[in-house]
């Protein structure tokens, strides 16, 4: 019996080829890397003491839109400032009251997807929103303990379905609402366990929507995740690597490293997300790089750490230092 002749012998190398192409796909990806940060230097700063354009009185709360815009909580100045990538003033609003758009207590600022920028006012016990151009917009909490009211709200952060988290240091609690202001959530209570909070002012989403919550009183950070249950903490009272005195803002960069200002201990220290202490850019005073108590961080898209520097009324910004290392950077992997 003849054998029959097979058929279509290319194909079996062109289904190679084709299981073969995701890989390559995730090989060509993967080169598309980044350097692991070691330090930061001194770039630029911005700002100085007093009531006009582009000066504070008490830099305290920062964030960033989509288009690399900064703002900041301008606390003495009743304001909030907003900058461009290189520090330049472009915009301000807000002035002393309690109208809309008025601030008594002006103290951390959250940008949303849509760019509405939040504010939290600790003396009216508020957050209001606002266009980017500084457009009031809405409103939401008051004073309060029931689900929904504020008392002394610090801390905002958004995470990717822009919910907005709110530490509301009075109740002890942070608190979830929509970008409408309704009620969605909260976790926490007074005390020193796990998932408590002693005097909680910071916090921060990170890109698997983990948060981290600045618990002041208790020296530490605590990490929940997206449904608010507790998963650990880090720090304890002191002047060492991965200690703390007063602290008060953080932030988290696109490999969910965070970032702890010291306000009392003169210095940023960064950390991995389960509270391995990487380092610390710890120089006091008020030269160029150094710090007179900082208060909260951001950094930008770019990589670049911008710090207000409270107490020299100014905000800094630093470039980040490398080691040659490089790792794959988030979001470069392709489906085929």
């Amino acid at each position: 019996m003849t054998a029959k002749p097979s058929q279509h012998r290319s194909f079996p190398l062109f289904s190679r080829w084709l299981l073969t192409m995701p890989l390559l796909l995730l090989f060509f990806s993967l080169s598309a890397s980044a350097e692991v940060v070691t330090n930061y230097v001194f770039d630029f700063k911005f700002g100085t003491v007093g009531t006009g354009d582009g000066q504070f009185d008490d830099s305290r709360g920062i964030a960033a839109d989509g288009y690399q815009y900064m703002y900041v909580a301008d606390q003495d100045n009743y304001r909030v400032q907003k900058f461009d990538s290189d520090g330049n003033y472009t915009n301000k609003w807000g002035s002393y009251g309690t109208g809309d758009g008025q601030f008594k207590g002006p103290r951390f600022v959250a940008v949303d997807s849509q760019d509405r920028v939040y504010v939290s006012d600790n003396t009216r016990d508020i957050i209001q929103v606002f266009s980017t151009n500084g457009t009031y917009l809405s409103q939401f909490g008051g004073t309060g303990s029931s689900t929904g009211k504020l008392d002394f709200p610090l801390g905002l952060a958004i995470d990717s379905s822009d919910n907005i988290y709110v530490v509301d240091q009075g109740n002890s609690r942070v608190q979830v609402f929509s970008t409408n202001g309704t009620y969605v959530s909260h976790f926490g209570s007074s005390g020193s366990g796990n998932g408590e909070f002693s005097e909680p002012v910071g916090i921060a989403v990170d890109s698997d929507g983990y948060i981290y919550v600045v618990d002041k009183g208790n020296y530490r950070v605590q990490k929940f995740d997206s449904s608010g249950n507790y998963t650990n903490k880090w720090g304890s009272y002191g002047t060492g690597d991965g200690q703390f005195k007063a602290i008060y803002g953080l932030g988290v960069d696109q490999w969910d490293n965070v970032y702890v200002p010291g306000f009392q201990n003169d210095r940023v220290q960064v950390f991995e997300g389960d509270g391995t202490f990487l380092f610390a850019l710890d120089d006091a005073g008020w030269g160029d790089g150094q710090f007179n108590s900082p208060y909260d961080v951001k950094v930008d898209s770019s990589g670049r750490l911008w710090v207000t520097d409270g107490s020299n009324d100014r905000v800094q910004v630093f470039t980040p230092q490398t080691d040659g290392t490089e790792v794959a950077e988030i979001g470069t992997l392709f489906e085929f």
